[in-house]
């Protein structure tokens, strides 16, 4: 065996490697905009709703079935249809402008705080860097004298 023999034979070239999957998105954005959507028409139908009985509370109702009247419900009489009336606002109320009004007051505290915190670490880092800025000349030369030089290759 002599040193040619080493290289008589090329390396073998390693199979290619398998394409990687396409990457998933999350799916939780669409189910928080499928839900938002979801409330969205959810209060737009109460809203047409209770628009609908309140302009029907003020004028009246008027109902024929099969050509036979029904005595106008007037709500100012009716406290049952009032006190309905009250309680489909109050839902909507409930279920809508409550969670939304917390989670904007809840939004703007966290922006609040995370801006202050985002602030005092920007000047806390700008202050520490110009403070110790005299002991980055003596870090940088110890590091140019302590490293470990790479040994000089010998021509052949």
């Amino acid at each position: 065996m002599t040193d040619e023999d080493i290289y008589a034979f090329r390396p073998v070239p390693e199979a290619a490697a398998p394409a990687a999957p396409p990457r998933r998105r999350p799916l939780w954005p669409w189910l928080l905009g499928a839900f938002a959507l979801l409330a969205l028409l959810v209060t737009a139908a109460c809203g047409v709703a209770l628009w609908s009985i309140a302009d029907a509370a003020q004028q009246g109702l008027h109902l024929s079935v099969n050509g036979d009247d029904w005595e106008p419900l007037i709500v100012g009489a009716d406290h049952g249809a009032l006190a309905l009336l009250g309680l489909g606002i109050a839902t909507v109320v409930v279920v809508v402008v409550v969670p939304v009004a917390l989670l904007l007051a809840l939004l703007a505290g966290v922006l609040g705080v995370g801006l202050a915190l985002l602030a005092v670490v920007g000047c806390v880092g700008l202050v520490a860097a110009v403070v110790l800025s005299p002991l980055w000349l003596l870090g940088l030369l110890l590091w140019l004298l302590l490293r470990r030089r790479a040994p000089a290759r010998m021509a052949a």
